[in-house]
Protein backbone atom coordinates (compact mmCIF):
# COMPACT_ATOMS: atom_id res chain seq x y z
CA UNK A 1 0.00 0.00 0.00
CA UNK A 2 2.81 2.21 0.91
CA UNK A 3 4.33 1.53 -2.79
CA UNK A 4 0.59 2.29 -4.11
CA UNK A 5 -0.36 5.79 -2.72
CA UNK A 6 3.46 6.50 -2.23
CA UNK A 7 2.74 6.78 1.65
CA UNK A 8 2.58 4.89 4.39
CA UNK A 9 -1.26 3.70 5.00
CA UNK A 10 -3.10 5.33 8.53
CA UNK A 11 -4.69 3.12 9.99
CA UNK A 12 -8.68 3.35 11.39
CA UNK A 13 -9.22 0.69 13.71
CA UNK A 14 -13.37 0.12 14.56
CA UNK A 15 -12.94 -0.46 18.17
CA UNK A 16 -14.34 -0.44 20.85
CA UNK A 17 -16.80 1.22 18.73
CA UNK A 18 -20.65 0.13 19.48
CA UNK A 19 -23.05 1.65 17.52
CA UNK A 20 -24.02 -0.88 15.59
CA UNK A 21 -27.50 -2.89 16.18
CA UNK A 22 -25.81 -6.07 17.51
CA UNK A 23 -22.88 -4.45 19.13
CA UNK A 24 -24.96 -1.87 21.07
CA UNK A 25 -26.01 -4.59 23.36
CA UNK A 26 -22.02 -4.76 24.57
CA UNK A 27 -19.87 -2.57 26.10
CA UNK A 28 -16.14 -3.36 24.80
CA UNK A 29 -14.51 -2.87 27.86
CA UNK A 30 -11.49 -5.19 27.03
CA UNK A 31 -8.17 -4.75 25.90
CA UNK A 32 -7.25 -4.44 21.70
CA UNK A 33 -5.94 -7.35 21.03
CA UNK A 34 -4.96 -8.99 17.48
CA UNK A 35 -2.55 -5.94 16.31
CA UNK A 36 0.81 -6.16 16.45
CA UNK A 37 3.46 -3.91 17.20
CA UNK A 38 4.80 -4.00 14.44
CA UNK A 39 2.61 -2.33 12.57
CA UNK A 40 4.13 1.20 13.68
CA UNK A 41 7.29 0.42 11.14
CA UNK A 42 4.68 0.31 8.05
CA UNK A 43 1.76 2.66 9.19
CA UNK A 44 1.67 6.50 9.58
CA UNK A 45 -0.70 6.64 12.49
CA UNK A 46 -3.32 4.22 14.00
CA UNK A 47 -6.50 5.81 15.27
CA UNK A 48 -9.35 4.87 16.85
CA UNK A 49 -13.24 4.66 16.67
CA UNK A 50 -15.02 4.88 20.44
CA UNK A 51 -17.70 4.04 21.76
CA UNK A 52 -20.46 6.11 22.06
CA UNK A 53 -19.87 6.23 25.59
CA UNK A 54 -16.28 7.84 25.98
CA UNK A 55 -15.53 7.85 29.46
CA UNK A 56 -16.04 3.73 29.11
CA UNK A 57 -14.40 4.01 25.97
CA UNK A 58 -10.71 5.11 27.67
CA UNK A 59 -10.32 2.05 29.38
CA UNK A 60 -9.83 0.22 26.20
CA UNK A 61 -8.08 3.20 24.01
CA UNK A 62 -5.62 2.99 27.13
CA UNK A 63 -4.18 -0.08 25.84
CA UNK A 64 -3.58 0.60 22.25
CA UNK A 65 -0.57 2.87 23.52
CA UNK A 66 0.74 -0.19 25.21
CA UNK A 67 1.00 -2.03 22.00
CA UNK A 68 3.40 -0.10 20.90
CA UNK A 69 5.25 0.57 23.94
CA UNK A 70 5.40 -3.06 25.34
CA UNK A 71 5.92 -4.47 22.11
CA UNK A 72 6.11 -8.56 22.42
CA UNK A 73 5.51 -8.09 26.16
CA UNK A 74 2.23 -6.88 25.75
CA UNK A 75 -0.50 -9.14 27.53
CA UNK A 76 -4.31 -8.08 26.59
CA UNK A 77 -5.11 -9.08 30.37
CA UNK A 78 -2.59 -7.97 32.09
CA UNK A 79 -3.13 -4.18 30.25
CA UNK A 80 -6.68 -4.44 30.93
CA UNK A 81 -6.71 -4.61 34.18
CA UNK A 82 -3.64 -1.78 34.44
CA UNK A 83 -6.11 0.50 32.72
CA UNK A 84 -9.05 -0.43 34.65
CA UNK A 85 -7.76 0.25 37.86
CA UNK A 86 -5.43 3.23 36.62
CA UNK A 87 -8.29 4.52 35.36
CA UNK A 88 -11.12 3.83 38.07
CA UNK A 89 -9.69 3.37 40.80
CA UNK A 90 -9.49 0.13 42.94
CA UNK A 91 -13.22 -0.80 44.18
CA UNK A 92 -14.53 0.68 40.29
CA UNK A 93 -11.77 -0.96 38.37
CA UNK A 94 -12.51 -4.25 40.76
CA UNK A 95 -16.26 -3.81 40.14
CA UNK A 96 -15.89 -3.44 36.20
CA UNK A 97 -13.38 -6.01 35.95
CA UNK A 98 -15.60 -8.50 38.36
CA UNK A 99 -18.72 -7.80 35.32
CA UNK A 100 -16.46 -8.10 32.50
CA UNK A 101 -17.98 -10.79 31.07
CA UNK A 102 -21.11 -9.58 31.36
CA UNK A 103 -20.06 -6.51 29.68
CA UNK A 104 -18.00 -7.91 26.80
CA UNK A 105 -19.11 -11.41 26.01
CA UNK A 106 -22.85 -11.43 27.20
CA UNK A 107 -25.53 -9.24 24.67
CA UNK A 108 -27.57 -7.33 27.30
CA UNK A 109 -30.22 -9.96 25.94
CA UNK A 110 -28.92 -12.60 27.82
CA UNK A 111 -28.69 -10.67 30.82
CA UNK A 112 -31.36 -11.99 34.01
CA UNK A 113 -33.70 -9.05 35.45
CA UNK A 114 -31.29 -10.43 38.65
CA UNK A 115 -27.93 -9.59 36.75
CA UNK A 116 -29.55 -5.95 36.01
CA UNK A 117 -30.88 -5.50 39.73
CA UNK A 118 -27.12 -6.83 40.64
CA UNK A 119 -25.38 -4.39 38.40
CA UNK A 120 -27.25 -1.53 38.96
CA UNK A 121 -27.00 -2.13 42.47
CA UNK A 122 -22.85 -1.93 42.32
CA UNK A 123 -22.91 1.09 39.81
CA UNK A 124 -24.92 3.38 41.79
CA UNK A 125 -22.78 3.32 44.75
CA UNK A 126 -20.21 4.95 42.48
CA UNK A 127 -22.36 7.84 41.58
CA UNK A 128 -23.88 8.38 44.74
CA UNK A 129 -20.90 8.85 46.79
CA UNK A 130 -19.21 12.25 45.09
CA UNK A 131 -16.83 12.43 48.70
CA UNK A 132 -14.70 9.01 47.22
CA UNK A 133 -15.06 9.15 43.70
CA UNK A 134 -13.58 11.48 40.92
CA UNK A 135 -15.69 13.04 38.16
CA UNK A 136 -14.42 10.59 35.89
CA UNK A 137 -14.86 7.95 38.22
CA UNK A 138 -18.73 8.68 38.19
CA UNK A 139 -18.74 9.16 34.74
CA UNK A 140 -18.14 6.00 34.20
CA UNK A 141 -20.57 4.29 36.32
CA UNK A 142 -23.27 6.70 35.15
CA UNK A 143 -22.12 5.63 31.61
CA UNK A 144 -22.83 2.02 32.97
CA UNK A 145 -26.07 2.56 34.78
CA UNK A 146 -27.11 5.04 31.70
CA UNK A 147 -26.24 2.22 29.12
CA UNK A 148 -28.23 -0.29 31.08
CA UNK A 149 -31.84 1.69 31.11
CA UNK A 150 -31.29 2.75 27.72
CA UNK A 151 -30.97 -0.95 26.74
CA UNK A 152 -33.89 -2.23 28.98
CA UNK A 153 -36.01 0.90 27.41
CA UNK A 154 -34.92 -0.76 24.31
CA UNK A 155 -36.28 -4.10 25.56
Amino acid sequence: MTEYFNRKPFLWDNYPVNDSVYLQGKLQIYSLTGRSYEISEYASGHAVNPMFLPNLSMISLATLNDIYCDGENYSPMRHIKKSLFSLCGDKLGKAINDNISNFQIKRFSDYSEDTIKSLYDVFNKFIDDEQSYSEYQRGVANEIIGWLGWMKGKS
